[in-house]
Protein backbone atom coordinates (compact mmCIF):
# COMPACT_ATOMS: atom_id res chain seq x y z
CA UNK A 1 0.00 0.00 0.00
CA UNK A 2 1.46 3.36 -1.13
CA UNK A 3 -0.32 6.64 -0.35
CA UNK A 4 -3.56 4.79 0.39
CA UNK A 5 -3.49 2.94 -2.94
CA UNK A 6 -3.30 -0.86 -2.89
CA UNK A 7 -1.34 -2.63 -5.62
CA UNK A 8 -0.85 -6.32 -6.38
CA UNK A 9 2.83 -7.02 -7.07
CA UNK A 10 4.82 -10.14 -7.88
CA UNK A 11 8.12 -9.78 -5.99
CA UNK A 12 10.44 -11.72 -3.70
CA UNK A 13 12.24 -8.97 -1.80
CA UNK A 14 11.17 -6.32 0.68
CA UNK A 15 12.97 -3.07 1.43
CA UNK A 16 12.69 0.14 3.39
CA UNK A 17 11.62 3.32 1.61
CA UNK A 18 13.68 6.32 2.70
CA UNK A 19 11.78 9.59 2.94
CA UNK A 20 8.28 10.76 3.85
CA UNK A 21 6.77 8.24 1.45
CA UNK A 22 8.09 5.45 3.63
CA UNK A 23 5.69 6.43 6.42
CA UNK A 24 2.79 6.02 4.00
CA UNK A 25 3.80 2.60 2.66
CA UNK A 26 3.00 -0.89 3.94
CA UNK A 27 3.64 -4.33 2.42
CA UNK A 28 1.32 -7.31 2.94
CA UNK A 29 3.11 -10.54 2.04
CA UNK A 30 1.55 -13.86 1.07
CA UNK A 31 3.37 -16.61 2.97
CA UNK A 32 2.51 -19.50 5.31
CA UNK A 33 5.64 -18.87 7.39
CA UNK A 34 5.42 -17.54 10.93
CA UNK A 35 7.26 -14.26 11.59
CA UNK A 36 11.00 -14.86 11.78
CA UNK A 37 11.04 -17.88 9.47
CA UNK A 38 11.44 -18.26 5.72
CA UNK A 39 11.95 -20.70 2.87
CA UNK A 40 9.83 -23.28 0.98
CA UNK A 41 9.11 -25.20 4.19
CA UNK A 42 9.64 -22.28 6.59
CA UNK A 43 12.71 -23.98 8.07
CA UNK A 44 15.03 -20.98 7.83
CA UNK A 45 15.52 -18.68 10.83
CA UNK A 46 15.96 -14.96 10.22
CA UNK A 47 18.81 -12.86 11.61
CA UNK A 48 17.06 -9.49 11.28
CA UNK A 49 16.98 -7.00 14.14
CA UNK A 50 13.16 -7.19 14.03
CA UNK A 51 11.39 -10.34 12.87
CA UNK A 52 8.72 -8.36 11.01
CA UNK A 53 11.50 -7.08 8.72
CA UNK A 54 12.39 -10.59 7.56
CA UNK A 55 11.35 -11.66 4.06
CA UNK A 56 9.48 -15.00 4.34
CA UNK A 57 10.69 -15.79 0.82
CA UNK A 58 14.45 -15.27 1.05
CA UNK A 59 15.27 -14.50 4.71
CA UNK A 60 16.67 -11.11 3.69
CA UNK A 61 16.21 -8.24 6.12
CA UNK A 62 14.24 -5.24 4.87
CA UNK A 63 16.52 -2.88 6.76
CA UNK A 64 19.47 -4.09 4.66
CA UNK A 65 17.84 -2.78 1.47
CA UNK A 66 16.88 0.89 1.35
CA UNK A 67 15.28 2.71 -1.59
CA UNK A 68 15.06 6.50 -1.98
CA UNK A 69 11.47 7.61 -2.36
CA UNK A 70 12.09 9.22 -5.77
CA UNK A 71 12.71 5.76 -7.24
CA UNK A 72 9.51 4.13 -5.95
CA UNK A 73 7.66 4.93 -9.18
CA UNK A 74 10.24 2.74 -10.96
CA UNK A 75 9.63 -0.08 -8.43
CA UNK A 76 13.10 0.68 -6.99
CA UNK A 77 14.96 -0.80 -9.92
CA UNK A 78 17.38 2.05 -9.30
CA UNK A 79 18.39 3.99 -6.22
CA UNK A 80 18.73 0.98 -3.87
CA UNK A 81 21.41 0.97 -1.18
CA UNK A 82 22.37 -2.32 0.49
CA UNK A 83 23.89 -2.18 3.97
CA UNK A 84 26.03 -5.19 3.00
CA UNK A 85 27.69 -3.16 0.24
CA UNK A 86 30.62 -0.79 0.97
CA UNK A 87 29.35 2.28 2.78
CA UNK A 88 31.22 4.81 0.65
CA UNK A 89 28.87 7.06 -1.40
CA UNK A 90 28.38 5.90 -4.99
CA UNK A 91 27.76 2.20 -4.28
CA UNK A 92 24.41 0.85 -5.50
CA UNK A 93 22.73 -2.54 -5.24
CA UNK A 94 21.06 -4.68 -7.88
CA UNK A 95 20.15 -8.36 -7.92
CA UNK A 96 22.66 -9.68 -5.40
CA UNK A 97 25.60 -7.49 -6.41
CA UNK A 98 27.05 -4.12 -5.43
CA UNK A 99 28.13 -1.62 -8.09
CA UNK A 100 30.28 1.48 -7.85
CA UNK A 101 29.74 3.85 -10.77
CA UNK A 102 32.27 6.64 -11.17
CA UNK A 103 31.17 9.37 -13.56
CA UNK A 104 33.14 12.33 -12.20
CA UNK A 105 36.83 11.37 -12.26
CA UNK A 106 38.60 9.71 -15.20
CA UNK A 107 41.36 7.08 -15.06
CA UNK A 108 43.20 4.75 -17.40
CA UNK A 109 41.92 1.17 -17.57
CA UNK A 110 44.62 -0.16 -15.23
CA UNK A 111 44.18 2.69 -12.76
CA UNK A 112 40.42 2.02 -12.73
CA UNK A 113 41.03 -1.68 -12.15
CA UNK A 114 43.39 -0.92 -9.24
CA UNK A 115 40.77 1.44 -7.81
CA UNK A 116 38.25 -1.39 -7.79
CA UNK A 117 40.57 -4.09 -6.40
CA UNK A 118 41.42 -1.89 -3.42
CA UNK A 119 38.07 -3.21 -2.19
CA UNK A 120 38.22 -6.89 -1.27
CA UNK A 121 36.51 -9.23 -3.74
CA UNK A 122 35.97 -6.37 -6.19
CA UNK A 123 36.97 -5.81 -9.80
CA UNK A 124 35.84 -3.95 -12.89
CA UNK A 125 32.37 -4.94 -14.04
CA UNK A 126 32.13 -8.14 -16.08
CA UNK A 127 28.68 -8.39 -17.70
CA UNK A 128 27.07 -11.80 -17.35
CA UNK A 129 23.44 -11.32 -18.43
CA UNK A 130 21.26 -9.19 -20.66
CA UNK A 131 19.35 -8.08 -17.56
CA UNK A 132 22.52 -6.85 -15.85
CA UNK A 133 23.60 -5.01 -18.99
CA UNK A 134 20.17 -3.36 -19.28
CA UNK A 135 20.25 -2.26 -15.64
CA UNK A 136 23.80 -0.87 -15.81
CA UNK A 137 23.21 1.06 -19.03
CA UNK A 138 19.98 2.51 -17.64
CA UNK A 139 22.07 4.23 -14.99
CA UNK A 140 25.02 5.28 -17.15
CA UNK A 141 25.32 8.60 -18.91
CA UNK A 142 28.82 8.26 -20.39
CA UNK A 143 31.19 5.44 -21.52
CA UNK A 144 32.88 3.45 -18.74
CA UNK A 145 35.73 0.96 -18.44
CA UNK A 146 34.65 -2.63 -17.77
CA UNK A 147 36.62 -5.84 -17.37
CA UNK A 148 38.48 -6.90 -20.52
CA UNK A 149 39.46 -10.54 -20.95
CA UNK A 150 42.18 -9.57 -23.37
CA UNK A 151 43.76 -6.79 -21.33
CA UNK A 152 47.09 -7.14 -19.54
CA UNK A 153 46.39 -9.66 -16.78
CA UNK A 154 47.83 -13.00 -15.77
CA UNK A 155 46.40 -16.16 -17.31
CA UNK A 156 45.22 -17.27 -13.85
CA UNK A 157 43.24 -14.05 -13.38
CA UNK A 158 41.63 -14.31 -16.81
CA UNK A 159 40.64 -17.93 -16.13
CA UNK A 160 39.24 -17.04 -12.71
CA UNK A 161 36.99 -14.30 -14.04
CA UNK A 162 35.84 -16.47 -16.94
CA UNK A 163 34.83 -19.19 -14.48
CA UNK A 164 33.01 -16.72 -12.23
CA UNK A 165 30.78 -15.44 -15.02
CA UNK A 166 29.32 -16.57 -18.28
CA UNK A 167 30.07 -13.35 -20.10
CA UNK A 168 27.31 -11.78 -22.16
CA UNK A 169 29.42 -10.44 -25.00
CA UNK A 170 33.08 -11.14 -24.21
CA UNK A 171 35.53 -9.32 -26.41
CA UNK A 172 39.10 -10.31 -26.94
CA UNK A 173 41.40 -7.42 -27.56
CA UNK A 174 42.91 -7.36 -31.04
CA UNK A 175 45.83 -5.41 -29.59
CA UNK A 176 47.54 -5.69 -26.21
CA UNK A 177 46.79 -2.04 -25.47
CA UNK A 178 43.02 -2.22 -26.18
CA UNK A 179 40.43 -2.40 -23.41
CA UNK A 180 36.63 -2.59 -23.30
CA UNK A 181 34.34 0.38 -22.78
CA UNK A 182 30.60 0.10 -22.26
CA UNK A 183 28.50 2.92 -23.69
CA UNK A 184 25.24 4.22 -22.26
CA UNK A 185 23.40 2.81 -25.31
CA UNK A 186 24.69 -0.70 -24.49
CA UNK A 187 27.33 -0.97 -27.23
CA UNK A 188 30.91 -2.09 -26.55
CA UNK A 189 33.98 -0.37 -27.92
CA UNK A 190 37.67 -1.23 -27.75
CA UNK A 191 39.69 1.80 -26.72
CA UNK A 192 43.38 2.32 -26.00
CA UNK A 193 43.90 1.28 -22.37
CA UNK A 194 45.89 4.44 -21.66
CA UNK A 195 42.91 6.63 -22.49
CA UNK A 196 40.99 8.28 -19.66
CA UNK A 197 37.42 7.23 -18.90
CA UNK A 198 34.94 6.63 -16.10
CA UNK A 199 34.45 3.10 -14.74
CA UNK A 200 32.17 0.62 -12.95
CA UNK A 201 33.27 -1.71 -10.12
CA UNK A 202 31.35 -4.85 -9.10
CA UNK A 203 31.34 -7.15 -6.08
CA UNK A 204 28.95 -9.69 -4.63
CA UNK A 205 26.67 -8.54 -1.81
CA UNK A 206 28.30 -9.02 1.60
CA UNK A 207 31.69 -10.24 0.31
CA UNK A 208 34.29 -10.08 3.08
CA UNK A 209 32.93 -7.15 5.07
CA UNK A 210 34.43 -8.46 8.34
CA UNK A 211 37.99 -9.55 9.12
CA UNK A 212 38.83 -11.84 12.02
CA UNK A 213 41.78 -11.08 14.32
CA UNK A 214 42.28 -13.80 16.97
CA UNK A 215 43.54 -12.73 20.37
CA UNK A 216 42.60 -9.11 19.70
CA UNK A 217 39.61 -6.91 20.34
CA UNK A 218 37.95 -3.58 19.75
CA UNK A 219 36.55 -1.70 22.76
CA UNK A 220 33.52 0.55 23.37
CA UNK A 221 30.41 -1.66 23.15
CA UNK A 222 27.66 -0.20 20.96
CA UNK A 223 24.76 -0.34 23.40
CA UNK A 224 23.97 -3.19 25.76
CA UNK A 225 23.01 -5.90 23.29
CA UNK A 226 25.16 -9.03 23.18
CA UNK A 227 24.63 -12.16 21.09
CA UNK A 228 25.31 -15.87 21.31
CA UNK A 229 25.37 -16.07 17.50
CA UNK A 230 28.09 -14.46 15.40
CA UNK A 231 25.69 -14.17 12.45
CA UNK A 232 23.17 -12.20 14.52
CA UNK A 233 25.90 -9.92 15.88
CA UNK A 234 27.31 -9.18 12.43
CA UNK A 235 23.82 -8.40 11.14
CA UNK A 236 23.26 -6.01 14.05
CA UNK A 237 26.61 -4.32 13.40
CA UNK A 238 25.82 -3.74 9.72
CA UNK A 239 22.70 -1.79 10.68
CA UNK A 240 24.60 0.61 12.96
CA UNK A 241 26.46 3.40 11.20
CA UNK A 242 29.02 3.76 14.01
CA UNK A 243 29.66 0.02 14.49
CA UNK A 244 33.27 -0.84 13.64
CA UNK A 245 33.13 -4.56 14.30
CA UNK A 246 32.14 -7.37 16.65
CA UNK A 247 34.25 -8.44 19.62
CA UNK A 248 34.01 -12.01 20.98
CA UNK A 249 34.39 -11.63 24.76
CA UNK A 250 33.21 -13.87 27.58
CA UNK A 251 31.59 -16.30 25.12
CA UNK A 252 29.38 -13.50 23.74
CA UNK A 253 29.52 -11.49 20.53
CA UNK A 254 29.38 -7.74 21.14
CA UNK A 255 29.01 -4.98 18.49
CA UNK A 256 31.54 -2.25 19.22
CA UNK A 257 32.53 1.26 18.09
CA UNK A 258 36.24 1.32 19.00
CA UNK A 259 38.79 1.68 16.22
CA UNK A 260 42.08 0.51 17.75
CA UNK A 261 43.05 -3.18 17.61
CA UNK A 262 44.07 -4.22 21.12
CA UNK A 263 45.69 -7.39 22.45
CA UNK A 264 43.65 -9.47 24.89
CA UNK A 265 45.14 -11.58 27.66
CA UNK A 266 42.57 -14.23 26.83
CA UNK A 267 43.60 -15.79 23.51
CA UNK A 268 40.07 -17.12 22.98
CA UNK A 269 38.92 -13.55 22.45
CA UNK A 270 38.69 -12.30 18.88
CA UNK A 271 37.43 -9.37 16.87
CA UNK A 272 35.67 -9.21 13.52
CA UNK A 273 36.67 -5.81 12.16
CA UNK A 274 34.23 -4.21 9.74
CA UNK A 275 35.88 -3.10 6.52
CA UNK A 276 35.42 -3.71 2.79
CA UNK A 277 39.08 -2.96 2.06
CA UNK A 278 41.58 -5.43 0.63
CA UNK A 279 44.67 -6.36 2.60
CA UNK A 280 47.07 -3.43 2.64
CA UNK A 281 44.37 -0.79 2.03
CA UNK A 282 42.33 1.45 4.31
CA UNK A 283 40.46 4.74 4.48
CA UNK A 284 37.79 6.37 2.32
CA UNK A 285 37.10 4.27 -0.76
CA UNK A 286 39.96 1.99 0.44
CA UNK A 287 42.37 4.09 -1.64
CA UNK A 288 45.04 4.64 1.02
CA UNK A 289 47.86 2.10 1.35
CA UNK A 290 49.03 0.71 4.67
CA UNK A 291 52.59 1.24 5.90
CA UNK A 292 54.90 -1.73 6.47
CA UNK A 293 54.08 -3.04 9.95
CA UNK A 294 56.77 -4.80 12.00
CA UNK A 295 57.13 -6.87 15.17
CA UNK A 296 53.74 -8.61 15.26
CA UNK A 297 51.79 -5.43 14.56
CA UNK A 298 49.14 -5.37 11.84
CA UNK A 299 47.76 -2.63 9.67
CA UNK A 300 44.36 -1.53 10.90
CA UNK A 301 41.99 -1.36 7.90
CA UNK A 302 40.05 1.40 9.70
CA UNK A 303 42.86 3.79 10.62
CA UNK A 304 45.92 2.69 8.62
CA UNK A 305 47.96 2.51 11.84
CA UNK A 306 50.14 -0.46 12.83
CA UNK A 307 48.26 -1.75 15.87
CA UNK A 308 49.57 -4.34 18.31
CA UNK A 309 51.40 -2.54 21.13
CA UNK A 310 48.41 -2.04 23.47
CA UNK A 311 47.04 -4.72 25.82
CA UNK A 312 43.79 -4.85 27.79
CA UNK A 313 44.30 -5.74 31.46
CA UNK A 314 40.56 -6.15 32.16
CA UNK A 315 39.19 -9.71 32.32
CA UNK A 316 35.50 -9.35 33.22
CA UNK A 317 33.76 -6.43 31.50
CA UNK A 318 34.58 -5.25 27.98
CA UNK A 319 33.21 -1.76 28.70
CA UNK A 320 35.98 -1.30 31.31
CA UNK A 321 38.72 -2.41 28.98
CA UNK A 322 39.51 1.01 27.51
CA UNK A 323 40.24 2.28 31.04
CA UNK A 324 42.66 -0.57 31.81
CA UNK A 325 45.04 -0.45 28.86
CA UNK A 326 48.83 -0.65 28.90
CA UNK A 327 51.23 0.01 26.05
CA UNK A 328 54.78 -1.12 25.26
CA UNK A 329 55.58 2.52 24.56
CA UNK A 330 54.39 3.85 27.92
CA UNK A 331 56.48 3.90 31.10
CA UNK A 332 55.94 1.06 33.56
CA UNK A 333 52.83 1.61 35.76
CA UNK A 334 51.48 4.22 33.28
CA UNK A 335 48.05 3.86 31.70
CA UNK A 336 47.29 4.12 28.00
CA UNK A 337 44.27 5.86 26.51
CA UNK A 338 43.50 7.14 23.02
CA UNK A 339 47.09 7.35 21.82
CA UNK A 340 48.56 8.91 24.97
CA UNK A 341 50.23 7.68 28.17
CA UNK A 342 49.04 8.78 31.62
CA UNK A 343 50.50 8.45 35.09
CA UNK A 344 48.07 8.50 38.01
CA UNK A 345 50.01 8.58 41.32
CA UNK A 346 48.72 6.23 44.04
CA UNK A 347 49.30 8.74 46.88
CA UNK A 348 47.57 11.85 48.17
CA UNK A 349 47.03 15.45 47.13
CA UNK A 350 49.83 17.75 45.87
CA UNK A 351 49.72 21.41 45.01
CA UNK A 352 50.20 22.45 41.39
CA UNK A 353 53.93 23.15 41.68
CA UNK A 354 54.58 19.80 43.33
CA UNK A 355 52.45 18.02 40.71
CA UNK A 356 54.32 19.75 37.85
CA UNK A 357 57.65 18.75 39.41
CA UNK A 358 56.48 15.16 39.79
CA UNK A 359 55.50 14.98 36.11
CA UNK A 360 58.74 16.62 34.94
CA UNK A 361 60.73 13.71 36.36
CA UNK A 362 59.46 11.62 33.43
CA UNK A 363 61.00 12.45 30.07
CA UNK A 364 58.52 14.21 27.77
CA UNK A 365 55.75 14.29 30.41
CA UNK A 366 53.78 17.23 31.78
CA UNK A 367 50.76 17.91 33.92
CA UNK A 368 47.68 16.97 31.91
CA UNK A 369 45.72 19.55 29.92
CA UNK A 370 42.25 18.22 29.21
CA UNK A 371 41.41 18.44 25.51
CA UNK A 372 37.96 16.82 25.40
CA UNK A 373 35.04 15.72 27.54
CA UNK A 374 36.02 12.10 26.79
CA UNK A 375 39.49 12.66 28.22
CA UNK A 376 37.95 14.42 31.23
CA UNK A 377 35.72 11.40 31.79
CA UNK A 378 38.70 9.07 31.57
CA UNK A 379 40.59 10.98 34.29
CA UNK A 380 37.64 12.17 36.40
CA UNK A 381 38.56 10.16 39.48
CA UNK A 382 42.25 11.17 39.59
CA UNK A 383 43.73 13.81 41.90
CA UNK A 384 46.39 14.81 39.38
CA UNK A 385 47.68 13.18 36.20
CA UNK A 386 50.85 13.33 34.12
CA UNK A 387 50.53 12.90 30.38
CA UNK A 388 53.14 11.92 27.83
Amino acid sequence: MIKGEYRTIFATRILLIIGALGDESTAYLKSPCAPGHYGPECLGSCTCSRIENCSPFTGECAENLQCSQEYVAQQCQKGVINMKCPEDPGWWYWNGSCYYMEETNSLTWLEAKNYCTAYNGTDLLLLDSAEEKAWVTSVLQKPVWIFSLGASQSDAEKSSRKNQHVTLSPTKSTAPDSCDQLNANGSLNQINCSSLAFWVCERREGDSMFWKYSGRLLTKPSGRDTYSSLEFALSACILKADCTGVTYWGKRYIPVTGKELIFSKNRQDAVYLRSACSKGHYGAYCQKKCPTCLNHTVCNRLTGLCDGTVTCQERKKLELCEYRLTSKFCFASWKYWNGNCYYVPPYGVLNKSEAEFMCSRFQGAQLIKLNSTEEQGFQSSSRFVCAD
